[in-house]
């Protein structure tokens, strides 16, 4: 299950001729602690998501008690949406957007949660990594 967020992007007229291209501020779209308290989850058995690599970031939770997991990516300063899974059996956000192609991948290995980000951008290259975010 997944929602979609993302940057907006808006053009105004500003003068003849003259036009400004903006972006929406981002901001995690995640419900925060508090209302996650409200529905009766235990926040305390959540352990908090902050990653960044290259252009990627990630933010987020995994619930300690039952492996849940919900993350918001960012691309190029774009939020692509917030997904939810279980760590355990894997969580995989395939990208094929203009401006990269590939996967992040977030799993368990061992007691440790990991992402394993694999991308490559419009202009060439690849973005790669596999990291260890934190132990459980």
């Amino acid at each position: 299950m997944s929602t979609y967020g993302s940057g907006n992007v808006l053009s105004t007229y500003s003068g003849p001729n003259i036009y400004t291209v903006t972006q929406a501020p981002a901001g995690s779209t995640l419900p925060p602690s508090s209302h996650l308290a409200a529905l009766g989850v235990d926040i305390k058995s959540q352990r908090a998501i902050g990653f960044s690599f290259g252009p990627v970031t990630l933010s987020g939770y995994v619930d300690t008690t039952n492996y849940g997991l919900g993350v918001e990516i960012g691309l190029f300063g774009i939020s692509l949406g917030n997904f939810y899974g279980n760590v355990k059996e894997g969580l995989v956000i395939s990208i094929d957007i203009r401006a990269a192609k590939g996967e992040v991948r977030l799993y368990l290995k061992g007691n440790g949660v990991w992402v394993k980000i694999q991308l490559t951008p419009i202009w060439g290259g690849e973005i790669n990594a596999d990291e260890k975010l934190f132990a459980l």
